[in-house]
């Protein structure tokens, strides 16, 4: 392993066994797959590695504060050309002006663990009270209504559509 490490021009370091703060660069990463996985993960979370290469990509090629860059671009000197860089621009919420019987999430309040659901829905768009303030009815459940702000809905994407 230490000829490997030559060869790359890497230096080996330890860290300090059970001292996460050690390795914060790495902690940081891990938190970030974290929270991607359990986006894309089935509710007990068993089909986390059938998700894995689509959570990498999405880090692949996902700008980073720090770098401004990719690491796609970082490592390939390019960015990345994916399918729907030919597509339309999507409008958002903010900017759309018709918003009744659009399809949303909404952020959930109780994330208890990192694998936790973060989002509760899917909920329909049914009035919009103020610039950024929407009630909203559940799709399943009509009798659940509730008021939301802009903060804590995303507009809903069907999973399988955006893979296939």
């Amino acid at each position: 392993m230490n000829k490997l490490f030559d060869n790359l021009g890497v230096t080996h370091l330890y860290s300090t066994v059970y001292h996460p703060q050690t390795n914060g660069q790495i902690e940081r990463f891990n938190a970030t797959m974290d929270g991607k996985i359990a986006a894309l993960c089935n509710e007990r979370c068993t089909d986390w590695d059938e998700v894995l290469q689509f959570v990498t990509f999405n880090y692949n090629t996902s700008i980073h504060a720090t770098t401004k860059q990719t690491p796609f671009e970082m490592m390939h000197g390019r960015r990345a050309t994916l399918p729907f860089d030919q597509q339309k621009e999507i409008t958002s919420l903010t900017q759309d002006p018709e918003h009744s019987e659009k399809i949303i999430l909404v952020k959930t309040r109780n994330v208890r663990n990192k694998f936790d659901i973060r989002y509760e829905g899917p909920f329909k768009i049914i009035k919009q009270l103020g610039h950024k303030t929407f009630i909203v009815q559940h799709v399943k459940k009509l009798t659940v209504t509730r008021q939301v702000t802009m903060d804590v809905i995303v507009p809903l994407m069907e999973r399988w559509n955006l893979i296939q």
